[in-house]
């Protein structure tokens, strides 16, 4: 593959060449022949667009700044699209700005070649079999795609998130202000060199709030039970077996306290005028909200809505604030709220089975985000309850003005209902209702896209593909991706595989029974594929997920003491494997969740309610 021409600044073409190099590299040491093509690439948005380029269907991009966070989003769109176009001679690359020549020049790759970039590691590349190229102009369903950050070499994780086509890093406010101002510099430069936004955002009330503040002005935190608290026992009514202490939110119906809180963001966000979105969240938990008589006559929204108008009036018109919609938050606003163009909110469908698609029939009764000020629930019993509040909250969003985003959780969170545990087998919701969902959201305007999870290519990386792949542009077909990734992966074997993962993985959300048959097709099955670093990620999966069902069968049949064992063999087994699963998931998640689990066995022989919450 030779590029013939370019109008690429320097970091772009570097990423090209890094791309081409890794693909030549992967493809020797699995014995493929790459196809020798010629490559003209070309950026509308670059000066020296040659004379001969084809005609095409990109719009250059304005360098004007926007003050509509609906226009923000339609011009990423323009920057990531592009076209492929043959000629006599040469495929030209043709992107709207250097990110969509970056990515219509990876498409070419993926459509000769055949590669998939399966995980950080150039050594995680396959290939699967080369396709016809769409000649069309290609352009993102959802124009911001977001992820947290959580593997260990983060310079190939952000590689990683760019080459699938991530294209916003999520980054803890409170987390990058305690860093050094050099450390700021260098992962702010490291997500410029991946050509990636960056959000500061998360829960960040405690930076910006902090707990020496309360002796001298008591009357800016929340109130319970008639007293100004930091922190208070909360009740949960889906875990009865929680008895959490929660900081307690601000007193955001105090006006002195909001100009506080604006002023001092204001400030963080003047020192980095490059990013454009900034969170507002509250701290983290559920029905931890100021009870005083002010606080109460609005929603939990409302009061974030509130404080995100304030702070747009003092900071340029370029900035975006992103609001966020999950527990007590979930509650539809009780009064009109206030016009403006320079907010998205991320509707959280927390802890889902998925099950069913949330905008499937079947369900009406709706509980979840109705019960504010009293306690609400934290997740539904059926996902479709989402789709419900969703709905409603579309109409709210149009009267105001605020863009609708989705923030979806991946695996490794405990559940703290337990009514599942599905989400600690580390094998993503099922591909078909995601890629649906994506669809049905896009054309009700949803612009954004975050996903909460660790990193987790074990026992593959096909789930943390195909949503990348279908949040650019989701297929009316899953399993044609299922089988372009599982014949890369494993050959012959890759359909049979698919298969047994799906037995497997149906039988854990939908049957409460044993599960040797399915473990032991698969240890069967590995026999036959060569590839060891697979056969060793499924053995060591094969054996994680047989203890974590076992667990799950003790917390059922309310043998506590065998939990507590099958726990400790589950932490032993990865701190064993440690060195060679780090490669693959973030490892430290998964022991956390098996002692989060441990510590609950304990409680619950002990006849203790817990004091611990994990939400």
């Amino acid at each position: 593959m030779k590029i013939f021409f370019h109008n690429l600044g320097e970091m772009a073409h570097k990423t090209i060449l890094e791309d081409i190099a890794a693909v030549k590299k992967a493809a020797g040491r699995h014995s493929i022949n790459l196809p020798e093509i010629g490559v003209k690439i070309v950026s509308v948005s670059n000066p020296g667009i040659p004379f001969d380029i084809p005609s095409h269907c990109l719009t250059k991009s304005s360098n004007i700044s926007v003050s509509s966070f609906s226009d923000f989003c339609r011009r990423e769109k323009e920057k990531q699209s592009f076209q492929i176009i043959k000629d006599e001679r040469y495929f030209w690359v043709i992107g709207g700005d250097e990110i969509g020549a970056i990515y219509g020049f990876d498409e070419l790759l993926r459509a000769t070649t055949g590669v998939i970039w399966a995980g950080p590691r150039d050594e995680d590349i396959i290939f699967g079999k080369s396709f016809e190229i769409d000649d069309g102009l290609n352009m993102p369903y959802i124009p911001l795609r977001a992820r947290y950050a959580s593997w260990y070499d983060m310079s190939k994780y952000l590689r990683w998130m760019r080459r699938n086509r991530w294209n916003m890093w999520v980054r803890s406010w409170a987390y990058f202000m305690n860093q050094s101002e050099q450390d700021r510099k260098e992962s702010l430069k490291l997500a410029d060199n991946n050509f990636l936004l960056v959000s500061l955002t998360e829960h960040s009330m405690h930076y910006f709030l902090q707990e020496d503040e309360f002796e001298k002005r008591p009357q800016w935190f929340g109130m319970r039970n008639g007293k100004r608290l930091k922190t208070d026992f909360v009740v949960i009514p889906d875990c009865p077996h929680l008895h959490a202490k929660l900081p307690v939110q601000p007193c955001y119906s105090n006006t002195e306290l909001v100009e506080y809180l604006t002023d001092k963001m204001a400030q963080c966000i003047r020192k980095f005028p490059l990013v454009n979105i900034w969170g507002i969240w509250p701290h983290d938990g559920v029905n931890n909200w100021c009870m005083c008589e002010n606080c109460i006559k609005k929603t939990p929204y409302e009061h974030m809505y509130n404080i995100a108008m304030r702070l747009l009036e003092k900071v340029p018109s370029h900035i975006f604030i992103e609001l966020l919609s999950y527990s007590n938050l979930l509650n539809v606003p009780w009064k009109e709220l206030p016009f403006s163009k320079r907010t998205f909110t991320l509707f959280c469908t927390y802890l889902r089975q998925y099950k069913q698609r949330i905008y499937d029939d079947g369900f009406s009764s709706l509980e979840l985000g109705t019960r504010y000020p009293l306690p609400d629930r934290i997740n539904p019993v059926d996902d479709r309850e989402y789709g419900i509040l969703f709905e409603k909250w579309l109409k709210v969003w149009k009267k105001c003005g605020s863009v609708p985003g989705i923030f979806e959780y991946g695996p490794q969170h405990y559940d703290e209902t337990r009514r599942c545990d599905a989400a600690r087998y580390l094998y993503h919701p099922n591909p078909e209702i995601r890629n649906d969902e994506i669809k049905w959201y896009a054309k009700k305007g949803v612009e954004v896209f975050y996903l909460c999870s660790i990193y987790s290519s074990w026992p593959d990386g096909f789930h943390q593909w195909v949503l990348a792949d279908g949040l650019w542009n989701p297929v009316n077909n899953i399993r044609d991706l299922e089988k372009h990734f599982y014949t890369a992966l494993a050959k012959k074997n890759g359909l049979v595989l698919s298969k047994f993962l799906k037995k497997l993985h149906h039988k854990l959300l939908y049957e409460n029974k044993s599960i040797d048959k399915e473990l032991k097709e698969l240890q069967n099955l590995l026999k036959k594929i060569d590839d060891k670093e697979i056969v060793k990620k499924y053995e060591i999966w094969i054996e994680f997920v047989r203890l974590v069902h076992k667990s799950r069968q003790a917390e059922l049949s309310g043998n506590f003491e065998q939990g507590i064992t099958l726990e400790k063999e589950i932490q032993k087994l990865c701190q064993e494997n440690e060195e060679f699963l780090e490669n693959f998931v973030s490892l430290n998640n998964v022991i956390k969740t098996s002692q989060i689990a441990e510590q609950r066995f304990k409680e619950w022989k002990q006849g203790k309610m817990s004091t611990s919450y994990t939400m």
